[in-house]
């Protein structure tokens, strides 16, 4: 797996309980399919493509904003532009070091669910019965679409990226409000240094940076579980980063096929 995104995909997994589209703009819609190799999903099509719908739950996020920025160091400064009259030149410079490589923010926040999920699980057990449907497939389950995406990410400790922006004086912005507005997508920022980064989305507007991806299992004889709670580390009754209360069930289906248990499980970022 790519260690850039491997870092990315850690912080994201351990923090928000998400799986990163990477690239972070790479274009994906609930009920995706396809492979994962080398950690990273790709497309193959839609769960469309068999006649089958994944119906839509869709909702605003109570926690609108996600975003990560541990071990990276942020600063603002500003000083009189030498080039442009009565405006201020704001200097934003972020530089990672040895204990974090990863930076993103991704604003407004709506969050889309498969409202049909065990109809969604059951036609895909028929098309596998069929030797249709492939066992090492995956399928996005839920996406989460954010109004500005910004993700920087580093290959090296001494990496860094400066941008710039201009300020009219007077307008009398204090620096921590830059900041805040630079993490919110808010400015029309213009990089002029960057140095060892291998990721750079700046406020790019309408992306489905985060994920979650569900397969089909097959195991020996024994019960088929419909298991949310396998995403390592989640207690079995917690309330998400959206507030949500997640109620981890549990559901039977005592289906057997030579001596084999299908089940349609959300995956984690640390299985594949």
């Amino acid at each position: 797996m790519n260690s850039v995104f491997e870092s990315y995909a850690n912080v994201v997994k351990n923090e928000w309980g998400y799986y990163p589209v990477f690239p972070p703009g790479y274009p994906l819609s609930l009920g995706d399919f396809g492979s994962v190799d080398d950690g990273i999903f790709t497309r193959k099509g839609n769960i469309k493509d068999f006649g089958i719908t994944a119906k839509k739950l869709k909702g605003e996020t109570s926690d609108n904003k996600i975003d990560f920025s541990k071990g990276v160091d942020f600063n603002v400064s500003l000083a009189p532009s030498v080039t442009v009259p009565d405006m201020f030149e704001a200097s934003l410079k972020i530089a990672f070091g040895d204990s974090s490589k990863v930076f993103f923010s991704f604003n407004n926040c709506r969050t889309t669910l498969t409202d049909n999920y065990q109809e969604l699980k059951n036609k895909i057990i028929e098309l596998y019965n069929k030797d249709i449907w492939k066992k090492d497939y995956y399928v996005i389950t839920e996406l989460i679409e954010a109004d500005r995406s910004t993700v920087i990410l580093a290959d090296s400790s001494e990496a860094e990226i400066d941008f710039g922006v201009a300020v009219p004086i007077g307008a009398n912005i204090p620096i921590p409000q830059l900041k805040m507005d630079f993490l919110d997508g808010k400015l029309d920022v213009n990089e002029s240094f960057s140095s060892k980064i291998t990721t750079k989305i700046i406020a790019k507007s309408g992306l489905k940076p985060l994920i979650k991806l569900s397969q089909l299992k097959v195991k020996l004889s024994g019960e088929a579980e419909l298991d949310s709670s396998i995403y390592k580390g989640i207690v079995d009754e917690v309330s998400d980063k959206f507030g949500r209360d997640l109620q981890l069930s549990v559901e039977t289906d005592k289906l057997e096929l030579n001596k084999e248990i299908l089940t349609f499980e959300e995956v984690d970022v640390k299985e594949i």
